[in-house]
């Protein structure tokens, strides 16, 4: 499989902060799950969107940072992976 070299943008931030709202706002689709329950968001999500002037990139919407359920640890190192791969990191606050 061919690995495409595109931008990679993640979203970051605590849990309910409205992450997986914008990320469907940009993508114009219901990309991810939105729901009043913290923690809905557990892998992160991705989407691949054209964005003028720069071509397609890649969104990642993650699990909030501050997950402390019982497979908050498990959300939480996906989303420091996804910290890891990002060019360019959001942080989403409210």
């Amino acid at each position: 499989m061919v690995q495409l070299n595109r931008p990679r943008i993640g979203f970051f931030g605590k849990m309910n902060v409205g992450k997986s709202s914008l990320v469907n706002a940009l993508t114009g689709q219901q990309v991810s799950v939105v729901a009043q329950q913290p923690g809905t968001t557990t892998d992160p999500v991705k989407k691949i969107i054209e964005l003028t002037g720069i071509g397609p990139v890649e969104l990642i919407d993650t699990a909030g940072i501050d997950d402390k359920s019982e497979l908050g640890p498990k959300r939480v190192a996906r989303t420091q992976e996804a910290l890891d791969q990002v060019d360019l990191a959001i942080l989403v606050i409210l």
